[in-house]
């Protein structure tokens, strides 16, 4: 097959090497293995169009196609140049054990081709691909751990409840037994003001109508003492009653205040309970 591989550059060494392979094939084929049977001309005829199919297809880049014509082509003629676009294609489809395996076989059959240097390159770089690969494959990279579960989000502190108008208007603790204690604190006072107020008077007028002596020495001090103990029951009926209002008026129920609207202004109301 007088076909130049697949890759190569067109112009002058292109052309020397299309004629060269085939010159080199049949010198191998006549004298190198005199045992290997030569395709006939039908073969070679099919080998050709399978050959021309495979060219089409990897320069389309449907390297699948390209590699099934290749393998058809060579089958029917075992040409080298046929095992450099074989390999040439594995390349491309990333096949690189294949690859290699073909660039080698070429250069067997091809030892001394003008290409020999950049078939070499594109073994050691193939080579060194698997190697890295295989590498990857013998030290893993470390797993990767999970990032850690969220914390759940803190439960809502329910907001303070405001106080309905009832309690904001419930009373306190009722301090009218304390204000009718006062009361009768305040009326017991005054009587025993009034009794001893009886008494001075009564004094009084025995040391008026007593003569001179001891009795009338007596009525004089009967009358001062219970003179003193009415105030003094006075004054204490005083501040009991004193005691008393000031309680009616702190009772929580009382007094109140009520403002209630009216035609052209409004009206205010004061009450309390006792």
């Amino acid at each position: 097959m007088s076909r130049a591989p697949v890759m190569k550059r067109a112009g002058g060494s292109a052309i020397v090497a299309a004629v060269r392979r085939p010159l080199l094939l049949l010198l191998l084929c006549f004298f190198g293995s005199p045992a290997r049977a030569q395709p006939s001309d039908a073969a070679r005829a099919q080998a050709t169009t399978a050959y021309d199919a495979g060219v089409a297809a990897f320069k389309a880049q449907n390297y699948a196609e390209a590699l099934e014509r290749f393998e058809r082509a060579y089958k029917l003629d075992p040409s080298p140049v046929l095992l450099y676009n074989l390999a040439r294609t594995h390349q491309e489809m990333r096949h690189w054990t294949q690859a290699i395996e073909h660039f080698e076989l070429y250069l067997a059959r091809v030892p001394d081709g003008d290409d020999r240097a950049d078939v070499e390159a594109r073994v050691r770089t193939m080579r060194n691909l698997l190697a890295e690969i295989e590498a990857a494959k013998a030290d893993p990279p470390p797993p990767v751990e999970p990032p850690p579960a969220e914390a759940p989000p803190p439960a809502e502190t329910p907001p303070p409840e405001t106080p309905t108008a009832e309690a904001r208007t419930a009373p306190g603790p009722s301090l009218r037994p304390y204000a009718y204690t006062a009361v009768g604190l305040t009326a017991a006072a005054a009587g025993v003001a009034i009794y001893f107020g009886v008494e001075a008077s009564g004094a009084e007028d025995d040391h008026a109508s007593a003569r001179t002596g001891p009795d009338k020495a007596d009525t004089a001090q009967r009358a001062e003492d219970a003179a003193l103990a009415a105030n003094l029951a006075w004054g204490g009926a005083g501040l009991f009653a004193a005691a008393a209002v000031t309680l009616f008026l702190l009772e929580p129920e009382a007094p109140a205040v009520a403002l209630q609207p009216l035609p052209g202004g409004a009206a205010v109301g004061w009450h309390a309970s006792f």
